[in-house]
């Protein structure tokens, strides 16, 4: 069922038809019936029915006229109602099937024969089943094991580090709850997220060594001391959410529990930005080193702020300059987000100190071969210790090599950048209202930029 439905979520169709979605080509009808209508006929609060066409045309027509019948019924019960009875008062129904009456000698006449006439005319619809009036088991949801390896077959643009990740939390999913059906209760979701807050450091010994399955299961007992356990669940949260907003997208459920779940996931410690004088003291050892990686990745990083993975997959031909302004740049596409990718000028420092000649050593492709946690490892294991950096800023916040990103950002806005300018080289997110749908960090000039970085006041001591 579900990979019907993803087949046709690929087909992109160029206009979504209300009240419909699609499976395996074919059209179907789905529709809230409003709480007024239920009370006076015995219609299930929500109707899916199949069309019975592969014609988007045919299947906007049937949908409008099967709408249109209850609007007009709900209209007509409105009104009707403020005389407190149906009797003689519910005559003529106007409907785009045409006008019908109702006509009994009780309310009870008159539901029943609304009920009927709303069934008898959607039969060309396809049988939409009253409520029974003896109880039905409901229709078996999936499971979410079976939930799970749908959604994965949809990470097609994924790289594998995500996919990783994504799997990471989701055996946790798995080992608690896979074989229930998708629709777990908020109470659920607590425990699971409980459960993610208590696992260890997969990155220290002796949970380095041990299967996925023995690390949840020592989260589940609590034996894991609180030192040793993951500093942080927003990913996971993240993780689980993207799961279930899928689910609802494919109208496989209607709510998600994590959103009525009450406990407060692990945001993991804020962090810190270096001052200037602890930057100064990165760049004029960096700047003595000989290994490209040891030199480049920091002087880079402190100049503009960029992530660390878009550090560590920058290629050769990412440094360009414009043929219009003249001005070199770094772009960067190989982003977590579509705001992530920009343009960044290279500052006059960095240029000074023979940037460009060290990218015309070298060959095609990346400019540093390092692994992805070689940088994290070199921060703590050398930079840290070489050049006496604090673990915690002075007014608070962990420092790591990430913090370069924060020093960054808040020295560029000290030179008077707006928030776009800031966005346009820091890659941010617009932030929410009608402001950011007009602004374009795109459109700002690579010269206007540039004053802006050439700003940044530390600079590396050559001798």
């Amino acid at each position: 069922m579900l990979q019907t439905v993803l087949q046709n979520k690929r087909k992109k169709q160029k206009e979504h038809i209300p009240y419909t979605f699609v499976r395996n080509g074919i059209y179907y009808f789905r529709y809230r019936v409003p709480l007024l209508i239920q009370q006076v006929t015995n219609l299930p609060p929500i109707i899916r029915q199949s069309l019975k066409t592969k014609s988007p045309k045919k299947a906007e027509q049937q949908a409008r006229i099967t709408v249109g019948i209850f609007f007009n019924l709900q209209e007509m019960i409105m009104a009707k109602s403020r005389h407190n009875t149906l009797i003689q008062e519910l005559v003529v129904f106007s409907s785009p099937l045409g006008e019908f009456r109702f006509e009994g000698a009780s309310l009870e006449d008159e539901t029943k024969a609304v009920s009927e006439f709303i069934q008898k005319n959607l039969e060309p619809l396809g049988t939409i089943s009253s409520r029974p009036a003896v109880k039905k088991q409901p229709e078996a949801l999936p499971l979410i094991n079976d939930m799970l390896a749908h959604w994965q077959a949809s990470w097609e643009d994924l790289s594998d580090k995500e996919v990783k990740g994504r799997i990471r939390y989701t055996d946790i999913l798995v080992h608690l709850f896979g074989k229930q059906p998708i629709n777990i209760t908020a109470k659920e979701a607590d425990k699971l997220m409980k459960t993610v807050d208590a696992m260890p450091k997969s990155n220290i010994n002796p949970y380095s060594k041990w299967t996925q399955t023995q690390r949840i299961d020592a989260a589940l007992d609590g034996s894991i001391p609180k030192e040793d356990r993951v500093t942080s669940s927003k990913h996971a949260l993240k993780v689980y959410q993207g799961f279930y907003k899928w689910l609802k997208r494919e109208h496989i459920i209607d709510d998600s529990p994590f959103n009525q779940m009450r406990y407060e996931n692990k945001q993991g410690g804020k962090r810190g930005a270096f001052n200037i004088a602890q930057v100064q003291r990165i760049l004029d050892f960096s700047v003595k080193c000989e290994d490209p990686a040891k030199k480049w990745i920091p002087l880079l990083m402190a100049y503009t702020g960029m992530r660390n993975g878009e550090i560590q997959r920058l290629t050769k031909s990412d440094v360009r300059c414009c043929q219009v302004t003249k001005v070199w740049y770094i772009r960067i596409t190989d982003s977590k987000t579509i705001a992530s990718s920009r343009e960044v000028p290279i500052a006059q420092a960095l240029l000074d100190l023979g940037f460009l000649s060290f990218i015309n050593t070298l060959d095609e492709g990346r400019i540093f071969t390092v692994s992805d946690k070689w940088l994290t490892r070199y921060y703590s294991g050398i930079l840290k210790r070489v050049c006496d950096l604090p673990s915690v800023a002075l007014r608070g916040g962990a420092l790591s090599v990430y913090s370069f990103r924060h020093t960054v950002t808040s020295l560029i806005r000290s030179t008077g950048a707006n928030i776009a300018m800031t966005s346009a080289i820091m890659g941010h997110s617009a932030e929410g209202g009608i402001q950011a749908n007009y602004t374009h960090t795109e459109l700002f000039s690579l010269q206007e930029l540039k004053g802006i970085v050439d700003a940044i006041p530390y600079r590396p001591k050559l001798n």
